[in-house]
């Protein structure tokens, strides 16, 4: 056994590794290939539901039927191309998909460092932007434009089992192009398994 966990009280989302874990997972990749290391490992914990972790050396997942394969593409993102979190609300923001400003990267110019991960102060994903002579007009047009976050939550909870989630939220008056309002939801097999409604309107 690898003595992973969860967080008692908090969201199924993360798996914990114990200070058992690694040294676990690396003896038995040795015993099973027969070299000497493994270069990369990758942990397959019994669980079926969502969760997962890239920990130092090991990426665990699990083998939820419904969102194993999103927890996999999303931790070996952080494991093996340095990626940061695609969401709003998360602890990791770092690697190539994020920058600290909306300016273009000049030429040879890179990241920092900031602990094991590698920031960058400018975009450096230039290469996928408009054509070179519109490259910087259409960017700063794009990214001109500010935003305010007014509620994000990671609510867990058992469908049929439970009350209804609610939640409410204020928008200030006044100034504002346009509201997003966006669910995600995980672990869930159909569709239908899931109704949602704002101000009591489906």
């Amino acid at each position: 056994p690898s003595r992973c966990s969860r967080a008692r009280g908090e969201p199924l989302r993360a798996i914990l590794d114990s200070n058992v874990t690694l040294p676990r997972a690396r003896a038995a990749c040795r015993e099973a290939l027969g070299c000497p290391g493994c270069d990369f490992l990758v942990l397959l914990v019994n669980e079926p539901l969502y969760g997962g972790m890239a920990a130092e050396g090991v990426t665990m997942i699990t083998n939820s039927p419904t969102s194993g394969a999103i927890s996999a593409r999303h931790e070996l993102a952080h494991a093996l191309a340095d990626l940061g979190e695609e969401y709003d609300g998360g602890g990791d923001y770092s690697g190539d998909n994020f920058a600290e400003t909306a300016r273009l990267c000049e030429r040879d110019e890179g990241p920092r460092r900031r602990g094991r991960r590698l920031v960058w102060p400018c975009v450096p994903w230039s290469a996928w932007l408009p054509p070179p002579l519109e490259r910087q007009s259409a960017w700063r047009e794009a990214s001109g434009a500010s935003s305010t976050l007014l509620h994000i939550d990671h609510p867990w909870r058992v469908l049929g089992a439970e009350a209804p989630y609610r939640v409410s939220f204020h928008v200030p008056a006044g100034g504002w192009e346009e509201l997003r309002i966006s669910w995600s939801v995980s672990g869930v097999a159909h569709p239908e398994d899931v109704a949602l409604s704002l101000d009591g309107a489906p």
